[in-house]
């Protein structure tokens, strides 16, 4: 966890423990050392609207003896119209959690709970009398921010993979992996001369599968028919009188194999979907750092000092 204190502020204390985690790990692994923030929706993102938004409110609005507000009175009031939004941002996402939306669905539907739950602008900031006016560019200007919020995705990561990890955990739980004997048990639907050819055909399959599940987690798909949803992945795999793999798979093999992937694969469904989702959440990590003094002199009393031409990583 980077955002963990002491590690959150001290650098040297996280070079400690990289180089203890790779002296204890075994060395015929890689590892990837991460320090993950756990961000929340939007944190550290607010002055992106706030100053856009205070700029507006000076710009185009207009007290009740229709003049500009000061600069100052206008960022006060994008604060205070930005804290609002944000409690009605986030008990909005809280509330979505298990849906797929698109990127316009996304914009729309966040505009539309902000227009039904704020509070009216002028009793959160009353420096500005013309919302009459400038309204609609205000929730624009609203609903725009936090769907790239949204559309970012790149919060609550620590939380989100430990959900997603002890999820795959209790998934992956009741299978013994060298036990299952895919391989085997496509031989007994193909010829002898072709029993060579059941590793290919597990691995071909294999593929689709493992591709059509990644894409049913990026869509936010749920799988109702797990049977129906096996065919439609074995008619992808093995189209009509297409040759797979060199040859041509005859009805009765395409029925027979049909019948065994549909077996063995429904069962797989949930724990291949509880992986990926386990692996796309991996792929949005990165290192967060805290602030650290750049410069090229071998001592010196900066704090958390990186010197010229070496690395945070290689210290």
């Amino acid at each position: 966890p980077g955002w963990v204190s002491p590690f959150d502020e001290n650098i040297e204390l996280r070079r400690f423990a990289d180089r203890t985690i790779r002296m204890e790990m075994p060395s015929h692994l890689l590892g990837k050392i991460c320090w993950v923030s756990n961000l929340k929706y939007g944190e550290g993102t607010e002055n992106k609207l706030t100053g856009p938004l205070a700029l507006f409110l000076h710009e185009e609005g207009r007290n009740a003896g229709n003049a500009r507000p000061s600069q100052a009175s206008a960022k006060n009031g994008a604060e205070k119209i930005y804290a609002a939004s944000y409690e009605v941002f986030t008990a909005w996402v809280d509330s979505i959690k298990n849906e797929f939306l698109t990127e316009s669905e996304i914009l729309t539907e966040i505009d539309l709970v902000l227009r039904d739950k704020m509070p009216e602008f002028e009793s959160l900031y009353g420096g500005v009398k013309n919302y009459d006016v400038i309204g609609d560019g205000i929730f624009k200007m609203l609903a725009g921010h936090f769907a790239h919020v949204v559309i970012e995705d790149k919060w609550l990561l620590y939380d989100r993979l430990k959900e997603a990890w002890e999820a795959w955990l209790k998934a992956n739980a009741g299978f013994q992996w060298c036990a299952e004997h895919v391989v085997k048990k496509i031989e007994s639907a193909l010829p002898n001369k072709q029993k060579d050819e059941a590793k290919h055909v597990a691995m071909h399959f294999g593929v689709f599968f493992s591709d059509e599940m990644r894409k049913n987690v990026v869509s936010g798909a749920t799988i109702d028919d797990k049977s129906k949803e096996v065919e439609r992945i074995f008619e992808l795999a093995f189209p009509e009188e297409k040759k797979v793999m060199g040859f041509v798979l005859s009805a009765q093999q395409k029925n027979k194999l049909h019948t065994l992937f549909t077996e063995i694969y429904v069962g797989y469904i949930d724990v291949t979907m509880a992986l990926w989702k386990v692996l796309l959440l991996l792929s949005k990590l990165h290192s967060v750092y805290p602030p650290a003094t750049l410069h090229d002199c071998d001592d010196g009393n900066d704090e958390n000092p990186v010197r010229l031409g070496s690395s945070m990583l290689g210290g």
